[in-house]
């Protein structure tokens, strides 16, 4: 598979006063929910959110943007900026069909929400050896393929 044409993956971040908080990677074709409970895919618990919301809804091979009423933004593409307030469906909530050279940033309840498409990395097979806490408290080295998760315990190995 050449570079044009590999898969392109859904990527969101949550960003609350000007800090990102939460980056995500979607690899799977799924549905998007966003809000104060802990069932939704992006958890955002504030005041201003609400308790469930689907922001991005995989139909037909794509995904479509479900912009809240309340939320504020822009829409980019080959095609140029647009103002979430032109939306291509008058129905509330308003529904963007987002191909993957968009990408685009809302706020509402009190958080920024980024959002694009990008290739995903490449996959390493090399195993890296990671300090995992069990259950029981105990520490104990293990394998794993995600360096990423030895970060928190690198203060505590000595």
């Amino acid at each position: 598979m050449s570079k044009e044409q590999k898969k392109r993956y859904l990527r969101v971040g949550v960003i609350e006063r000007g800090k990102l908080i939460e980056e995500r990677l979607f690899k799977k074709d799924e549905d998007i929910t966003v809000g104060r409970s802990s069932k939704n895919t992006l958890v955002l618990p504030y005041e201003g959110c609400p308790q469930q919301y689907r922001l991005f809804h995989w139909k037909h091979g794509g995904y479509v943007l479900h912009a809240p009423t309340e939320a504020e933004g822009k829409l980019s593409s080959q095609r140029g900026l647009q103002d979430i307030h032109t939306a291509p469906s008058q129905q509330a909530p308003r529904e963007y069909p987002l191909s993957t050279d968009m990408r685009g940033k809302l706020n509402f309840g009190g958080v920024t929400i980024l959002f694009q498409f990008v290739t995903a990395p490449e996959e390493s097979t090399e195993r890296h050896l990671c300090l995992c806490i069990c259950a029981a408290g105990a520490p104990k080295w293990t394998g794993c393929t995600l360096p990423s998760c030895c970060f928190p315990f690198w203060d505590t190995v000595a």
